[in-house]
């Protein structure tokens, strides 16, 4: 699993769009989707700006991966 599917997990439980959340962080819907797919890498600083427009830490996405990898 990606770590991307966790962003997108929680993007969508806090009921944010992709439109909001690239226009929060600067990054384009496109390049958000394809990390969020797992076909982008994702740079710290990336994960950074998304989890400070998601307003989690980066430790809650990744706490966010882990469950889902045990599932």
């Amino acid at each position: 699993m990606q770590i991307g599917r966790a962003i997108y997990r929680i993007r969508k439980s806090k009921g944010i769009t992709l439109k909001e959340l690239s226009a929060e962080i600067g990054i384009s819907r496109f390049s958000l989707s394809r990390i969020e797919t797992g076909n982008r890498r994702l740079t710290w600083d990336v994960l950074v700006k998304i989890s400070e427009g998601l307003r989690v830490k980066v430790s809650d996405i990744v706490v966010t991966y882990e469950r889902l990898n045990q599932l």
